[in-house]
């Protein structure tokens, strides 16, 4: 500061000399100071900021939805497979978003349609209930699904699952050795009851009979096996969230759509748990034969009696899913094409909507 007032003087000094006082007015003086005064940075007046940008917002879509032409839509122009998406508007639950199609609109709580599987289902009545949810997504979709059947041999995947369970928890040993009489003797399925009395098997030998043939002989030696665990089968349908009234003769007991999708959804954490045994029943159910269809591998069970005609299935597709049939119907009365057509209808349902 004090070397810019000692220039400013220097200054005026030289013009005083180099022109006469009475041609320089010195009503020129203050203004000459003025000018040649410094400036002080707080009298600048500070440059405006550019705004900052604007951040777009993002929104992640969970699951497969609909695109739609206009928020409130009822039917979608396409599908939109899970994404980060930027959101160019937003209205109550409905977002739009730019795709190939151009600006569309999802419905942030979207359910795929089921019109179709309604109508389809619905020709059938109530002989007829179907159970099927995605494991992904956790959507769910139930045709008549408060009617109890009986579940003929569909419920030996339950015992299957406990005895498996016993095992794990060294309450009962894989290797126990067990000697076919002929008080097992039972008609139906299996194929032990046409062996020889006194024919041996291990446990781990009766599961497999029970879940690929449906032995019924094979179960009730399972039954009686484990009628004396310290961890009862009623503690253990308590554990799993099961439905205790069904318990009764376990071999006979009736079941329900609802229920049977805990038994299935136990099966499944089972069998893709690092369990000492889960390979052993993942692979015996892959390999029992039933009546859904599907392109993919499933872990499964069926079963059939009269007036009862059932299957249970994890498919394990891109996006795996349940799916449970129980009918009333007969094997000469059209029940296995009946299966076949409701699994690929749900195969086709869950590809479309989940991948």
């Amino acid at each position: 500061m004090l070397k810019c007032a000692i220039t400013s003087l220097w200054a005026l000094f030289l013009v005083l000399i180099f022109f006469p006082v009475t041609n320089f007015s010195m009503e020129y003086i203050p203004a000459f100071f003025e000018i040649t005064q410094p400036v002080e940075e707080a009298d600048l007046e500070p440059s405006p900021s550019p705004p900052p940008a604007v951040e777009p917002q993002r929104h992640f879509i969970e699951q497969r939805s609909g695109l739609f032409a206009y928020p409130g839509a009822f039917l979608p122009v396409c599908q939109i497979n899970p994404q980060t998406v930027i959101v160019l508007e937003e209205r109550d639950n409905w977002i739009m978003i730019d795709t190939w199609m151009g600006e569309k609109w999802v419905n942030l709580s979207f359910q795929p349609p089921t019109y179709d599987l309604d109508a389809s289902l619905s020709r059938h009545g109530s002989s007829v209930s179907v159970f099927y949810k995605n494991l992904e997504s956790g959507f769910i979709y139930t045709y008549n699904p408060d009617r109890v059947y009986f579940g003929a041999s569909l419920n030996k995947i339950n015992h299957a699952l406990y005895t498996f369970v016993l095992a794990e928890r060294g309450y009962i040993s894989m290797e126990t050795v067990h000697t076919f009489n002929e008080g097992d003797r039972r008609g139906g399925t299996g194929q032990i009851q046409d062996m020889e009395a006194g024919t041996r098997f291990t446990t781990r030998e009766l599961l497999r009979h029970s879940m690929i043939h449906s032995c019924n002989v094979a179960a009730r030696m399972l039954i009686r096996y484990t009628n004396n665990a310290a961890f009862t089968y009623y503690e253990f349908v308590h554990e799993i969230g099961a439905n205790p009234a069904y318990i009764g003769n376990i071999a006979t007991q009736n079941t329900d759509l609802f229920d049977k999708a805990i038994w299935m959804n136990a099966v499944h954490e089972y069998i893709w748990s690092d369990g000492a045994y889960s390979h052993y029943f993942r692979g015996d159910l892959m390999a029992t034969p039933g009546f859904i269809r599907a392109d993919y591998p499933m872990a499964r069970k069926y079963g059939w009696a009269t007036g009862a005609f059932h299957d249970a299935a994890v498919v394990y597709a891109p996006s795996p899913y349940i799916l449970i049939i129980m009918t009333t119907r007969s094997d000469n009365g059209g029940a296995p094409g009946l299966l076949r057509n409701i699994s690929y209808m749900f195969q086709d349902f869950n590809r479309t909507w989940f991948g």
